[in-house]
């Protein structure tokens, strides 16, 4: 089972395919074995070498304990060290969700590791509730599971293991959004921005993409759709863009 080092955390990856390569970030309660289905794999392994990455607290990557290990400059360090770890000086960027924002992480920190960057269901510009401390974080964390329950009953039942505080960690993480902006509209190499038509966030990540100028592609689907039922649908375009940005 392989894996990269980063400051004492194993961050576990999978490769498939030969190709260009291809970081592919799933989001929150999501892992690398969700979005390395057969069939995908299969599908797109012929024009990628493709690198599915455990974030951290997700699927076979460590669970640290400490709130520093989840901020954005160290989960940028996460995927420049499987960078490493293969040998690759830059590689094509997919992530989704979380994924989108470690991917916005990696455009402010580690930009030159980037051969083109593609992120979905991520606004770049989040603006996070600012209850994050104490009794608030804990009150908006159990609503947060409560949702779960009903929409999303996988990611919910993984909370159900000893990682929940890693999971949590990753949410709270998230909100730290300063200077995202900036480093993807700062971004050398070509931009594709993401969405679902029925996303809660879709006018947000359209708007951002606008403000931005960076190409935008509306895909099918609500936030979870998009990426667990339709994203067959919509990857040749996404891989064409990709290609184009050999």
């Amino acid at each position: 089972m392989p894996f990269a080092n980063h400051d004492g955390d194993k961050i576990h990856y999978e490769v498939f395919g030969s190709g260009e390569p291809l970081i592919i970030q799933h989001g929150l309660f999501s892992c690398a074995e969700d979005l390395a289905h057969p069939a995908f794999v299969e599908a797109v392994g012929e024009q990628f070498q493709m690198i599915f990455v455990d974030s951290l607290a997700h699927g076979q990557s460590d669970m640290p304990e400490g709130p520093a290990h989840y901020r954005a400059a160290h989960r940028a360090g996460d995927i420049t060290a499987v960078l490493d770890e293969l040998g690759l000086e830059k590689a094509h960027y997919f992530g989704y969700s979380m994924g989108g924002w470690i991917g916005c992480a990696v455009a402010q920190f580690a930009p030159t590791r980037l051969k083109s960057f593609c992120i979905g269901g991520w606004p770049i510009e989040f603006e996070m509730s600012a209850m994050r401390d104490g009794d608030a974080a804990d009150e908006q964390w159990s609503k947060m599971k409560r949702g779960l329950f009903f929409d999303n009953p996988r990611g919910f039942q993984r909370l159900k293991g000893p990682g929940e505080n890693g999971y949590k960690q990753c949410w709270m993480a998230v909100s730290e959004n300063e200077g995202a902006k900036e480093a993807v509209k700062s971004l050398d190499c070509p931009v594709l921005v993401f969405c679902g038509e029925q996303d809660d966030m879709f006018e947000r990540v359209e708007s951002t993409a606008s403000a931005l100028g960076k190409t935008f592609l509306a895909v099918p689907g609500n936030h979870a759709e998009a990426i667990d039922q339709n994203l067959g649908y919509y990857f040749p375009d996404i891989a064409d863009f990709f290609l184009a940005s050999k």
